[in-house]
């Protein structure tokens, strides 16, 4: 419903909290595909939800774990890859996140080169704004970056990624993406980004009212 509301064509979900992998299609005829944990609790979990009128041009999908899930579009001129993420909290390991990372990487490097790469989801990362020139972080971000942040901020460096939430200037509930109880702590933990290369094909990322985060992306 919301994704009609929003006219939302590719809907990103984290915290699915469904067991397995797997396929459906609604009684709409919008296709969903998740990834989640095996066995035990439910808990994370990662999945898409693609509009009825572009499902034909799903190619294909990789449910990597329950962090990591991937789906691949085909496009004119190129072909649209769309990796959906969540994070470990801030309290996990050390060696958990680094294991998170490694995992991304890994898959990043089988995709194809040439394709469109949009990287989205929950990254538990405080990323905030840049004070200086930054082809990395724009001007528009929320908060201050802590190391989770510190973390992120490499890792785009290193894969050629722009965060698209720090691009667009906004009232700041419109870039906070996770509220405490009480909604007395507002900060930016989810992202939407590209390669620095397709910067131009992002027209607008916010949050609206019902936490998702929106992005108007422009192929022609």
């Amino acid at each position: 419903m919301e994704m009609i509301a929003k006219d939302i064509q590719i809907l990103g979900v984290s915290e699915l909290w469904w067991l397995g992998q797997g396929r459906f299609t609604t009684d709409g005829g919008n296709m969903v595909i998740y990834s989640g944990m095996e066995i035990g609790k439910k808990r994370k979990g990662v999945g898409f939800i693609v509009e009825k009128s572009i499902t034909k041009y799903v190619i294909g999908y990789n449910p990597v774990n329950e962090r990591v899930m991937t789906l691949r579009l085909q496009g004119n001129p190129i072909n649209i890859y769309v990796m959906q993420v969540y994070a470990p909290t801030t309290d996990a390991p050390d060696s958990e996140i680094i294991e998170f990372y490694e995992m991304i990487q890994g898959t990043l490097d089988s995709i194809p080169k040439r394709d469109l790469l949009i990287v989205l989801g929950d990254w538990n990362a405080k990323i905030g704004k840049s004070s200086e020139e930054s082809d990395i972080v724009g001007k528009h971000g929320l908060g201050t970056r802590n190391e989770r942040g510190d973390r992120l901020y490499d890792f785009c460096a290193i894969i050629n990624l722009v965060i698209g939430n720090t691009l667009f200037k906004h009232h700041p509930r419109r870039l906070c993406t996770w509220s405490s109880p009480g909604d007395r702590t507002r900060n930016q933990i989810d992202y939407i980004m590209v390669q620095k290369r397709w910067r131009s094909t992002l027209q607008n990322v916010k949050k609206d009212q019902v936490q998702i985060v929106v992005a108007t992306i422009n192929f022609l």
